[in-house]
């Protein structure tokens, strides 16, 4: 059965938010280790967690996570160096830090799709793709290749027609906190622990 590594990105400035919301509190913990929490290990053949920030790393190893502590600020730049840990992994889970309702299920689907058919795979909801997403081995130099800015959507986007979906259990598995107030909804959702329409 293959595998993929999991690269949680964890390196954003988050200007929007005003703050590093990485070690925000959330339910209980950090929003980076909720994040984590979620994450079924078992689906995986490692966990990297990508961070130019000493409070993420530190939160990463306390879950006995992988760490790459860089000083980069680009997107692409973490993840040539995320690339450059993991090449030899038969593919990469991307999973946003910032995004803590997506479900050990749904993690579990996309890589139960992966090791059925390797490619490219995105969690969806109703038929539009989002994070996070998969990448097979053969994606290695594309994901190399990326410009400063860039994330792995411009590697997705050459490959659009491959891609396939995995549909989501519930609409908020794919959202971030951008901002406090997303942040306080996010929350407001996980501790219910029930469905929002």
């Amino acid at each position: 059965m293959s595998r993929p590594a999991c690269i949680v990105m964890a390196s954003g400035q988050a200007k929007r938010f005003g703050r590093n919301k990485l070690v925000e509190p959330f339910c209980g913990v950090t929003l980076l280790g909720y994040t984590l929490q979620n994450l079924p290990r078992e689906a995986f053949s490692r966990v990297l967690v990508v961070t130019r920030w000493p409070e993420a790393a530190a939160i990463a190893r306390e879950m006995d996570c992988e760490v790459l502590l860089h000083g980069r600020t680009g997107r692409g730049e973490g993840i040539a160096l995320a690339m450059e840990r993991l090449a030899g992994e038969a593919g990469w889970a991307f999973c946003q830090a910032d995004q803590p309702l997506v479900s050990p299920d749904s993690w579990r689907r996309l890589c139960a799709a992966f090791a059925a058919r390797p490619g490219y795979y995105r969690l969806a909801w109703r038929g539009e793709g989002g994070s996070p997403a998969l990448f097979p081995a053969s994606a290695l130099a594309g994901l190399r290749a990326l410009g400063p800015q860039q994330g792995g959507g411009a590697v997705l986007r050459a490959h659009e027609g491959e891609v396939r979906l995995v549909e989501a259990a519930a609409e908020w598995e794919l959202w971030d906190a951008d901002t406090p107030a997303q942040l306080e909804r996010l929350e407001a959702i996980a501790s219910r622990g029930t469905t929002e329409q």
